[in-house]
């Protein structure tokens, strides 16, 4: 279990979405499915919700003596042939940029982290033999497809309970097995930072890198359940996840919003194609903006591009900007508006009609509003 490292406010995490070809012989054959997590209900940051395996960045993720060894490297300097096909010269979000000379650059130790927690949430251990590290980055601009090395189960077992404990094993695992961590199958998906809140709420703030990895068909490794943190653990094609969530399924809104994202392109192959070249493209900053309203609707989410989102940059939106907007209609809208239907019953109603940067896919509303239409006609006297 790490232990957060921060730059100012913020928490530095990362987060994988890992998706998998569905094994089902039906018409879902071929359909992407994501691995999501239901965390304990005793956890601070989305406890009881679903979500995409992460957590937080680590010293030992950084820690350049324990990589160098790793890597056979003998200075951080030499990680430029591995972090060139992540091509640093397109837009970059600003955590990617704080890099020191003598440190792991940031693209590293963020897939690091990534594949940290995968392992520790799920017991999936993504990496390769040392001998193809150049295949590896050859093959990363066309699409590589993670694995994970068959190590067996008990001793597996025991290196998972011993990186949860101190994260600092996890380059002692790498060693003992004469393996590399697999950073090349890990695309650049978004940086999604936690919005500000109300003085009151103290709501922790994290600014997150989330990457998207591809299982191999072939890779036949069961995830499990780290039962310090999690309750559940469930393939879903993000469309079903929808409409679970729709049903009451708890899903956290980050999470929600990048799944209906994903429901544009439901087949493996093709979304597959699609997120290795949109990340060759460019890494936006999503800061989302909350604002709690008396009346309906009770808050509203503002995302870069909306009309509202203030072109500096700041996290915070101007009073008389508030009091004029129309929540519903808007020139260029790019929000989430909660809606309380019955108590504990809530939903949201997505409004975007912009176009993101980068290559980016807009949230499937079409698909959020034929699962609200469901719940709204099964709920007397309701209305979206």
């Amino acid at each position: 279990m790490a232990g957060p490292l921060s730059r100012g406010v913020f928490r530095q995490s990362a987060t994988v979405i890992l998706v998998r070809k569905s094994k089902q012989l039906s018409r879902q054959s071929g359909l992407a499915e994501v691995l999501l997590i239901q965390r304990s209900r005793k956890l601070k940051t989305f406890g009881n919700d679903y979500v995409f395996p992460g957590g937080n960045l680590d010293a030992a993720d950084c820690d350049s003596n324990s990589w160098n060894s790793v890597f056979e490297f003998d200075n951080p300097s030499s990680y430029s042939s591995l972090i060139k096909v992540f091509n640093p010269t397109r837009h970059r979000p600003r955590v990617l940029l704080n890099n020191q000379s003598d440190a792991i650059p940031a693209d590293i130790t963020f897939r690091i982290c990534a594949l940290r927690e995968l392992f520790e949430e799920t017991g999936l251990l993504l990496a390769i033999p040392k001998g193809n590290l150049r295949n590896s980055v050859a093959n990363h601009p066309i699409g590589n497809s993670a694995v994970s090395p068959r190590i067996p189960s008990a001793e597996l077992c025991r290196w998972r309970r011993q990186v949860t404990n101190d994260p600092a094993g996890f380059p002692a695992l790498f060693i003992n097995y004469n393996l590399l961590p697999d950073i090349h199958s890990l695309y650049e998906w978004t940086n999604l930072v936690t919005p500000k809140a109300a003085p009151v709420a103290k709501l922790r703030r994290y600014d997150t890198m989330v990457y998207i990895v591809f299982m191999d068909e072939h890779c036949d490794v069961t995830p499990s359940l780290d039962p310090q943190e999690s309750v559940n653990l469930q393939w879903l094609t993000p469309e079903k996840t929808v409409e679970e969530w729709v049903n009451g399924m708890p899903v956290a809104v980050p999470t929600m919003y990048e799944l209906l994202k994903l429901t544009n392109i439901p087949e493996f192959d093709k979304v597959r194609t699609y997120a290795v070249a949109r990340s060759r493209l460019g890494c936006e900053r999503w800061c989302p903006i909350i604002i709690s309203r008396p009346v309906w609707p009770q808050s509203v989410k503002i995302f870069n591009g909306d009309e509202l989102y203030p072109s500096d940059g700041s996290d915070v939106i101007d009073d008389d900007a508030i009091a004029m907007a129309t929540w519903e209609q808007g020139t260029v809208t790019n929000r989430v508006l909660d809606v309380q239907f019955l108590p504990p019953t809530r939903n949201r109603v997505l409004l975007c009609n912009y176009n993101p940067r980068f290559g980016y896919l807009k949230p499937n509303q079409e698909i959020a509003y034929k699962y609200q239409r469901l719940l709204e006609d099964s709920i007397p006297n309701s209305k979206i």
